[in-house]
């Protein structure tokens, strides 16, 4: 099921980041570094909570969304990024870390793809908001628009970040 405006109910042909048509990625809904080194219990067998069951589980959550560019090159690009700046912050706890504008884009894509999971399970009706806020979100991913507000992303208050990260 799609979400957006302009778009079949249906049609799992229509990329849900870009709109074009083509074959879809079955996709995680977070990449599959962050279930691995965050979300999974490892010492269990690599279990996790999956939202959409409601239990333990070790399947990640996965949907056909996203056409083979915005999965590799888009989305991909950003989650690379995430996935560097969290190793390195796991590496050295307290050192600083550089960061540029793709971590931002890498939190709104998490932070879009989660409440598309979400929405897909629970209907289009319910939570009118968070709808508004995925349209948002998608267009700020897109480079349509160059903000997210009203429904931004908060990062630790200025006196942790000057500790723990410094932009390049």
């Amino acid at each position: 099921m799609h979400l957006f405006r302009g778009q079949k109910r249906w049609n799992k042909e229509l990329a849900n980041l870009c709109g074009h048509e083509g074959p879809l990625r079955h996709g995680h809904v977070w990449p599959a570094w962050a279930y691995k080194n965050y979300a999974a219990e490892v010492d269990q067998g690599g279990r996790f909570v999956h939202l959409a069951k409601g239990k333990l589980d070790n399947h990640p959550e996965r949907y056909y969304w996203f056409c083979p560019r915005c999965e590799n090159e888009i989305l991909g690009g950003w989650d690379k990024c995430g996935s560097r700046l969290c190793s390195a912050i796991d590496k050295a706890p307290s050192a600083p870390v550089a960061y540029d504008e793709r971590l931002l884009k890498f939190s709104v894509s998490i932070s879009w793809r989660t409440a598309k999971a979400w929405l897909e399970r629970k209907g289009r009706k319910s939570f009118p908001e968070l709808r508004a806020a995925c349209r948002q979100w998608k267009s700020y991913l897109l480079g349509n628009k160059h903000r997210v507000e009203p429904y931004s992303q908060h990062t630790p208050g200025r006196a942790l970040l000057a500790t723990h990260v410094y932009c390049s």
